[in-house]
């Protein structure tokens, strides 16, 4: 997933260094998480949990106290909170691959 890609999917102008900033954190998050069973997971599948976690990291930029609005056509902007740990949407993603953790 490259930094055009993120841009493109949070709809910002690819140009904006905070866009491949958040595209390289997430793909060291994402990488980190997934540690030695990287090999496992199909490259399509990381590239989506590395641009989901891109797109959460990009939009905390612009959620005050951690809520950000999105808006929609019909209605007035939706109040949606940001989650505090940026893997919350590619860990269900990557979950087939990442076995049963063990304490």
């Amino acid at each position: 997933m490259s930094a055009p890609d993120l841009a493109r999917f949070v709809g910002a102008p690819a140009s904006d260094p905070y866009v491949a900033e958040c595209a390289a954190e997430a793909a060291d998050l994402v990488a980190a998480h997934v540690g030695a069973r990287a090999s496992a997971v199909p490259a399509r599948v990381m590239a989506r949990a590395v641009l989901e976690v891109g797109a959460d990291l990009y939009h905390r930029r612009s959620a005050r106290n951690g809520i950000a609005g999105f808006e929609d056509t019909d209605m007035a902007p939706a109040p949606v909170r940001i989650n505090r740990d940026p893997l919350v949407p590619a860990r269900p993603i990557l979950a087939p691959w990442m076995g049963v953790p063990i304490a």
